[in-house]
């Protein structure tokens, strides 16, 4: 069921909006974000969807076709005259020396796609020519050092555009792309665009116009939500400090201002964790914790530094300090949250990718110390009471030497049941190289008596996992898109499967639990209200989860 959603369902951040020639169709190209908040996360491991192309006839939101094979972001889209074919120009600068770019043929009709040319640089335009037998194209240098001044003077990189074509047949084989410097384009040739880049900022204009709606609502990834009692659910985004939605869909409250919700804290309140939108200097960064109180926001507290927040049952929230953007702090932060004094405490080390958690809830904070406490490497699981007092649980995985016994990317969760108290934990085993398939991990260990109740791999890190009570099961959502419920003493897969919302998959950033139901929080800005029950009871362990 779907509580909350944007103007354009399963679309991003939308980057552009382009039209067949008789007006009967229109794309819309959208990205994805990663999954970096609260800010002090990080979290990319097996996270492919990245860019959307959905198809959309006149009035209607949903769309009736989309293409999520897309790699770098979308600059351009060309419909074919004839056929039910698309040309993608995709790409972007990689940040140090290439412009990487990839150009796509994508038939609708039959979801198959290709690629005309076995490698490119980025491609900014792309049109059919009135055949449709080849594409013209605009791209940038291969690299920043490529083509130049032809007369040897100073030029800048991102100010020279090349004309190419390439053919556009279906069933010619991929050929070499070549980029002939002397096609350089002069700025008379330029105009072309120019528009392109003007008519990409009124995207958002133009799909509201299309759509026929007054105003076009978008929403960024739901960072985080929390049930508020069985019939209430909060959430965040970059669009608001907070919004509460019942289970009808309607919106009781939204809360702006000053930032934007990065987190909801477990704790009595709860908290929602502030970020900042713009730093201008680091000794301006901080971070705020406001609480829920009858559907407002009250202050807690503001503390120098970018933190990530973890509440406990026990009235307390520890504030892991980033080191790299500390600001004016220096240390951690043991809060107490019926006070908001936060009383110093050193617990080591921390970056976004190496010592993130997300044990929340419990009745102690837990967090990631390496050895030595000031790196990274040989990571152990600890638990910090009330009072500050640190003690060391295990080791996140066994030190056998291998670059794979070092985590990162890791989240948890706190659980109490007959099998004792214990600590389901999921991450990656870290490899240098990027290319390789990912390689992670999920497993249940005892606080009581340090034995391990089950482990499965994973292929991707884990964006979200909770204990639903009521059932017995941890569900737990990964960056692939996938979602697992997991039989929280034995281990077994009750049910798993790729995550659709209308057929259109997604990716879950966030969950929480009440006694029968799961509240989602999706990448593409929806909230959904999820009962695995009838999962559990078909036993569909390998499949599709719908959403709606």
């Amino acid at each position: 069921m779907i509580i909350s959603s944007p103007t354009v369902p399963g679309s991003g951040h939308i980057t552009g909006a382009f039209v067949n020639k008789d007006r009967s169709i229109l794309a819309v190209a959208s990205a994805f974000p990663l999954l970096t908040n609260p800010p002090a996360r990080a979290a990319y491991a097996g996270h492919k969807l990245r860019h959307r192309l959905s198809l959309h006839r006149p009035d209607q939101q949903v769309p009736f076709a989309w293409f999520d094979n897309v790699r770098l972001p979308i600059n351009w889209v060309s419909f074919h005259p004839r056929e039910p074919v698309v040309a993608i120009a995709t790409g972007t600068y990689d940040g140090g020396w290439m412009f990487e770019g990839e150009l796509l043929l994508w038939n609708w009709t039959e979801n198959s796609w290709r690629e005309p040319v076995s490698q490119i640089p980025e491609v900014v335009w792309v049109n059919f020519d009135p055949e449709g037998a080849t594409l013209d194209l605009i791209v940038r240098p291969w690299d920043e050092e490529w083509g130049g001044d032809p007369n040897g003077q100073e030029d800048d990189a991102f100010t020279r555009f090349y004309g190419a074509n390439t053919i556009a047949d279906w069933n010619v084989a991929r050929s070499e792309f070549v980029l002939d410097p002397a096609a350089r384009l002069g700025d008379d040739k330029l105009k072309i665009l120019f528009a392109a880049d003007e008519s990409k900022k009124d995207a958002h204009k133009s799909v509201a116009a299309w759509l026929k709606v007054p105003k076009l609502i978008e929403r960024s990834a739901i960072w985080d939500l929390s049930w508020l009692g069985d019939d209430k659910i909060a959430s965040v985004s970059n669009e608001c400090l907070l919004q509460i939605d019942d289970l009808t869909g309607t919106k009781l409250s939204y809360v702006e201002g000053d930032g934007y919700g990065a987190a909801i804290v477990s704790s009595e309140p709860p908290l929602i964790h502030v970020a900042q939108r713009r730093i201008r200097s680091d000794s301006e960064v901080s971070s705020r914790l406001l609480a829920i109180q009858d559907g407002a926001l009250v202050e807690l507290g503001t503390y120098a530094g970018s933190y990530s927040f973890t509440g406990s049952s026990n009235g307390t929230v520890l504030g892991r300090l980033v080191r790299h953007h500390r600001g004016s702090a220096s240390s951690d932060l043991l809060i107490d949250v019926a006070t908001g004094v936060g009383v110093p405490i050193n617990l080591g080390h921390y970056d976004c990718f190496n010592h993130f958690v997300g044990i929340d809830g419990a009745p102690a904070n837990y967090f990631l110390q390496a050895t030595p406490p000031d790196g990274h490497e040989r990571k152990r699981l600890c638990r910090l009471d009330a009072h500050g007092n640190v003690e060391s649980l295990w080791p996140v995985l066994d030190q056998d030497g291998s670059q794979a016994s070092h985590a990162m990317e890791c989240y948890g969760c706190f659980l109490d049941d007959s099998a004792g108290a214990g600590i389901v934990l999921a991450g990656k085993h870290y490899d240098p190289n990027p290319s390789a398939p990912i390689i992670g991990f999920i497993y249940r260990k005892s606080l009581n008596a340090d034995r391990e109740l089950w482990r499965h791999p994973t292929t991707a890190a884990s964006s979200a996992i909770v204990y639903v009570e009521s059932l017995g099961i941890i569900a737990a959502a990964f960056l692939d898109g996938t979602l697992r419920l997991i039989d929280a003493i034995t281990g077994a897969v009750r049910a798993a499967g790729r995550v659709t919302i209308g057929a259109q998959p997604t990716v879950i950033f966030s969950l929480s639990a009440n006694g029968y139901a799961l509240a989602i929080g999706t990448m593409d800005g929806r909230v959904a209200v999820l009962e695995p029950g009838p999962l559990l009871a078909s036993d569909a362990t390998v499949g599709r989860i719908e959403l709606a």
